[in-house]
Parts: C-alpha cells; sequence; structure tokens
C-alpha cells in the first residue's frame, strides 16, 4: 500500500474512534467496603480482635495487651512488634483500602484488609507507631479519612503499635470479653503454646490444652494430622477435628461426615500450612490439592476410630463375662442351683428356650382346669428340704 493511502487510513480511523478520553478512578464508597467487611465475619467482636491479633503475631510481636473501658466505650490494642514504618503512615499504603506487607509461607494474613476492622467497629481509631527510629500518631475515622495529630502524650516507649478505638459500637463493647478469651484460645491457642502472651486488662489469657495422649499421622499430600484419645471423654466443643493454617484456627470443628460413638474420647488438629485461604480466612479454597489432603485425613481418621472402637467392644465383653462369673460365684455361696440360670453361652431371647418351647410365656385365659406347673425353684426348695414332690392323684385329694 503507498505511503500516501497508509496515512489516510490511519486519519480515517482516528476520526471514527474519536478523541483519547483520559482514565479516571473509580469513586469508592467507604461505608459499603466495610459493611460488606463485617459480613464476611460472624461477630464484630470476633473480627476485631483475630484480626488484630494476627496482625501483631505477623509482626514479631511477644506480648499483645487488650483493654476494654465500657463505661467510656473505648477499647485499646497495643504490642510489642516491629510497629509500621512511619514513611508508610500514608493514604496510598496503611491507610488505603488494600495494603500488605505480608510475604512469606511463615505469615498467617496476607489480604491487606484485616486493620479496616478498627473503623468498622468504632467511630475514631488513635494510630500510633514506632518503629524503632521514628513514631507518628495519627486519627482514622470510620469514613476512611485520617489526619496526622501532635502528640502531647505517647502510648508506647518501646517499638510497636498502639491502636486505641473511641466510640465503639455497643454490640462490640458488649461481646469482646468473651471474644478476647474465646479468639485467643480456640483461634490463636498453637501461638499461644509457642510463647505469645495475650492479656486482657491485665489479666493473662493461658493456651488451651488437649486432653489424652497425642497421635501424629504425615499426609503424603502435604499437612499433618493430630489426634487425641481420652478414657474419660473430651469436651464437648472438642470432639471433632480442628482445621488449622499456620497455628491458626480455620472454620468450625468438624467430623467429615463420620458416625461413631468414638468421637465422645476424640480430638483432633488437621494442620494445612501449605493451603491458601479465603478472603475471611474463615475456610480453605476449594481446590484439587485441598479435597486430596482432606480425603487423607478422613482414612486416616476413620482407621483411628474402627481401632478404638474395637477395643471399646473387646473391653465390653471383658466386663460382661467378669459380671458373670462374679454372678455365678455368689451363687454357688447362696446355694442356688446353677441349673436355674440356664446352661452357659451366649444364647439369649428365645434362643436358649428348648426346641419346641418357644412362646410369651403367659397363660392362656379361661382355661383352669390344669394345676398350673410348680417353678423349678419350688421343685429344687423342696427337694433340699428332704420332702418328696408329691403325685397328681395326691394333689387332687389335697384340693378337695
Amino acid at each position: 500500500m503507498p505511503a500516501g493511502a497508509t496515512i489516510q487510513a490511519r486519519l480515517a480511523l482516528s476520526k471514527v474512534e474519536g478523541p483519547a478520553v483520559r482514565s479516571k478512578t473509580p469513586y469508592v464508597e467507604i461505608k459499603g467496603v466495610l459493611k460488606f467487611l463485617s459480613s464476611l465475619y460472624p461477630n464484630r467482636a470476633f473480627a476485631l480482635v483475630r484480626e488484630n491479633l494476627q496482625n501483631s503475631i505477623d509482626a514479631r510481636a511477644k506480648n499483645v495487651w487488650i483493654t476494654l473501658r465500657p463505661s467510656e466505650r473505648t477499647a485499646t490494642f497495643v504490642d510489642d512488634g516491629s510497629g509500621i514504618s512511619v514513611a508508610r503512615m500514608n493514604e496510598r499504603e496503611y491507610f488505603a483500602l488494600m495494603w500488605s506487607t505480608k510475604r512469606g509461607k511463615d505469615l498467617i494474613g496476607s489480604k491487606g484488609i484485616g486493620r479496616l476492622t478498627n473503623i468498622a467497629a468504632a467511630e475514631t481509631v488513635i494510630v500510633e507507631s514506632h518503629d524503632g527510629r521514628h513514631r507518628a500518631l495519627f486519627n482514622w475515622y470510620s469514613t476512611g479519612r485520617f489526619s496526622r495529630r501532635r502528640a502531647t502524650a505517647w502510648a508506647l516507649d518501646r517499638q510497636g503499635l498502639s491502636l486505641t478505638l473511641q466510640g465503639v459500637h455497643p454490640v462490640v463493647v458488649a461481646d469482646l470479653p468473651s471474644k478476647v478469651e474465646d479468639v485467643a484460645t480456640d483461634v490463636f491457642d498453637e501461638w499461644l503454646r509457642r510463647g505469645i502472651s495475650v492479656w486482657f486488662n491485665g489479666v493473662q489469657v493461658k493456651p488451651k490444652e488437649y486432653l489424652g495422649q497425642r497421635r501424629t499421622f504425615p499426609l503424603k499430600s502435604g499437612g499433618e494430622l493430630h489426634l487425641y484419645w481420652n478414657r474419660t471423654g473430651q469436651p464437648p466443643r472438642d470432639q471433632g477435628i480442628g482445621l488449622k493454617c499456620r497455628g491458626v484456627r480455620v472454620g468450625e470443628t468438624t467430623r467429615f461426615g463420620i458416625e461413631s460413638e468414638e468421637w465422645r474420647n476424640v480430638a483432633g488438629i488437621l494442620h494445612l500450612d501449605h493451603l491458601s485461604l479465603t478472603a475471611n480466612r474463615d475456610a480453605f479454597e476449594d481446590t484439587p490439592e485441598f479435597r486430596n489432603a482432606r480425603d487423607q485425613a478422613v482414612k486416616k481418621i476413620r482407621a483411628f476410630l474402627a481401632s478404638y472402637e474395637g477395643g471399646r467392644r473387646y473391653r465390653m465383653n471383658e466386663m460382661a463375662e467378669q459380671y458373670t462369673k462374679a454372678a455365678r460365684e455368689a451363687a454357688r455361696n447362696l446355694g442356688i442351683d446353677l441349673a436355674l440360670f440356664g446352661p452357659p453361652g451366649d444364647q439369649r431371647g428365645t434362643e436358649a428356650l428348648p426346641e419346641g418351647s418357644e412362646g410369651d410365656g403367659i397363660a392362656e385365659r379361661g382355661d383352669w382346669s390344669e394345676e398350673p406347673e410348680r417353678s423349678r425353684f419350688e421343685e429344687t426348695a423342696e427337694r433340699r428340704r428332704g420332702s418328696r414332690i408329691p403325685l397328681d392323684s395326691e394333689k387332687l385329694s389335697t384340693r378337695r
């Protein structure tokens, strides 16, 4: 095609396309985002405690202090972790809608939205960060806006992060005390055993302890299954299998549809640190890797339950045999004829009756022509007294 024709073709195309449109940033309604974020969790207080504990653990904190003043509707979360770099406390990073510095398989969170639970639970959040070299103080509002404030007094005298929630919603104030212990002991119990300390209003939260001896089963697809069996039983909330990712519980305790009476004695943990989680970190993503690991764990759980069910049946049969021996020994000592107990064996019901004697043992009404048969017990007792059993003719004369 000649050069002139090419130029004309381009000019015609530009006329069709029209003038270039300048790109614009879409408007984001922060309240709608916070409402959606709250819907991902079963409870606002649960979400607040979980996300703040998670962020503190990822920041390598060794202590997390949580306080609540219900009358003032204020709550504080303070840790001794690495803090947030003051240079990153801006609208494009810390105060942005989504932002995360978490990169690594040993970290819990990575979605960059967890910290928003603070402004979803309160009217204002005072954020103080000490990164080891610099410190800064900000006001963060429920609208998403923020402003730097002049410090009159610092809450942190060391490296870490402090969040002071003001105007906490009444529902969160009411639920927070119970959720702190629930989340710390049920969701982060593995981290508490590793040395992380969580304090609520000055009292340390103790880690959860599972009952019984632990057995460990590595999975070929990755992950590890821990099962605990306790003869006297497990607490109702622990009867089943808890799923965990990097030491944090994921979802509710499950039994994978397995029916067994032995669950009352069994508690377990399925560790799947190599798999990814959904946005609210309350479930594993439904991938082939997750289904493969789950199926392998189910096979091991079934075998584990079956082994203890067999042992329980053996113990019950052994106890039944001991009771039978004790009953026979007591009968001998009392002089009771052992024939009254019938032949030894495992027969029961009509199986133990002589052939041709099936029935319910109740005499038919209206037929009183014959004398009811004397029981074997009466005959045996009479023999022991040395008296003979009267004949049928003697029975009739005696009755007349």
